[in-house]
Order: C-alpha cells, then sequence, then structure tokens
C-alpha cells in the first residue's frame, strides 16, 4: 500500500489542471496549467498567424513560470517530499484560488468585461497552478506525468501488461496510467460542463483539501534516506510523505548489484 501516496497526490493535480483548464479554455480561449497550448498560440500571434491576442496566454505562461521557478526551487531546498512544505503548498494555491474567485464575483457584481479583469484572474490561476505542477512533477511517481496527455497515451498503449490480468505479474505502472487517463477525462468533462468561473475555483479548491488531507494522513517515512552523492543512506524517522523515487534508487542498486 505504499505506493498509493505518491499516486494519489499527482491524480488529485490531474483532476484540478484538466478541470481548470477546460472552463479558462471556454472563458478565455487559453489554458490556465497546459502551457504546451499556450507556447503554441504565443508562437502562432509572434508571426502575426492569429487575430488572437496574445495578451492573455503570455501572462498564463509568465505567471506559472515565475511561481513555479520559486515553489520549485524551494521545494528542493526545504524537500519536496516535506509534510510541512507539502501543505504550506497547499495553503498558498488556497489563497491564490480564493482570491481568483472573489475578482470573478466582484466583475460579475458589477457588470466588468473580460477584458478588464481576465487577464487577473488568468494570472492567479497560472500562479497557482505552478506551484500545484511542480509538486506534481517532484511527487515520485514515473508513470504519472503532470499535463501532458501525449506521453501516458503512449506509455498506456505500449505496455507490454495492458492485456495482462494481473496474476502473476506487477501491473501496477499500468493501472496508474490507466487510473490517470481516466480521472483527466472526468476533470476535462467535469470542467467542460460547468459554465461559472467560481464554481471551477470551488470544485479545485476541493481537491486541493483532499489532497492536503492526503498529505496530512500520510505515514511519515522511516529508513533509508538519499544522500547528497545519490548513495542511499541510513536514516531515521523523517516527517515526509513516502517518496516513490528512493524505492526507486534501491531497486536500480539492488539489480546493479
Amino acid at each position: 500500500m505504499q505506493w498509493f501516496f505518491p499516486s494519489s497526490l499527482s491524480r488529485s493535480p490531474a483532476r484540478e489542471y484538466s478541470l481548470a483548464d477546460s472552463v479558462t479554455y471556454k472563458a478565455y480561449q487559453t489554458f490556465a496549467t497546459s502551457q504546451t497550448g499556450n507556447t503554441v498560440s504565443l508562437a502562432v500571434a509572434a508571426l502575426g498567424s492569429s487575430s488572437k491576442s496574445p495578451l492573455l496566454p503570455g501572462v498564463s505562461l509568465a505567471g506559472f513560470v515565475v511561481s513555479g521557478l520559486i515553489f520549485g526551487q524551494l521545494g528542493g531546498y526545504f524537500g519536496h517530499h516535506r509534510r510541512g512544505w507539502l501543505l504550506l503548498s497547499f495553503t498558498f494555491q488556497l489563497v491564490i484560488l480564493a482570491a481568483a474567485s472573489l475578482i470573478v464575483a466582484k466583475s460579475n457584481q458589477s457588470h466588468s468585461s473580460q477584458k478588464t479583469t481576465g487577464w487577473v484572474h488568468m494570472l492567479l490561476l497560472a500562479v497557482q497552478g505552478g506551484p500545484q505542477v511542480t509538486m506534481a512533477t517532484n511527487a515520485g511517481c514515473r508513470e504519472i506525468p503532470t499535463a501532458m496527455m501525449t506521453t501516458p497515451y503512449a506509455a498506456f498503449i505500449s505496455d507490454p501488461t495492458i492485456f495482462q490480468s494481473g496474476q502473476g505479474i506487477d501491473v501496477r505502472a499500468r493501472n496508474r496510467r490507466a487510473l490517470y487517463i481516466a480521472v483527466f477525462w472526468a476533470g476535462a468533462l467535469v470542467g467542460a460542463a460547468i459554465s461559472s468561473l467560481c464554481w471551477m475555483s470551488i470544485i479545485v479548491g476541493g481537491c486541493k483539501v483532499v489532497a492536503m488531507g492526503l498529505v496530512v494522513l500520510a505515514k511519515g517515512e522511516v529508513g533509508d534516506q538519499i544522500g547528497a552523492d545519490g548513495g542511499v543512506k541510513d536514516g531515521g524517522e523523517e516527517d515526509e510523505v513516502y517518496s516513490g523515487f528512493q524505492h526507486i534508487v534501491r531497486d536500480e542498486r539492488n539489480v546493479a548489484m
């Protein structure tokens, strides 16, 4: 059951960014976290091949990169799997999400146009998405990416265990990929059905609260730790959410021996 926590922490962001991207694409034709689409939009706009303004994709990409850079580097310093760091990151995301919801609510009350408040709302959603995706990237589950769907599709259909029943063979990697794809589709469909940006924020916030609960309930790891030189050394109990990467390194060392 130890492998459950990294995959569960990654599946929650999968629901969040697929749902958020569906809603923001409907409202602004821009993605909050899928920066592949925003990068393509900016490239097309830069060559004058599109009549669409590059403002929103540019704001989204800039906010995502800056916040992701800050939290990605700080996470590496404090420990990506430290319980306190994960809770702090989730709290920051919830605060930014709440601010985005307030802006949407006030703009609806004052009948402000999306041109006036849209870029601020998109910036805030991208700022909360940066830490979210960098956290998922470092969750320690190799089978689950963070934003692209091409890799999960390719990995799943080329998995040698795709047609296996699971008896006498380890199919956990296949199951994680399949569940990731299903959860991503579920989030995208829910987002496409939501017409309110406020409701999107509430649902995404709820997913973050659930993820925070998983972090709180996760048992701290006891035993080996990764040293500064990449080697495995003995250690005491750490207040960390289980890191699948540590056990991957251990397995590779055992095979090499």
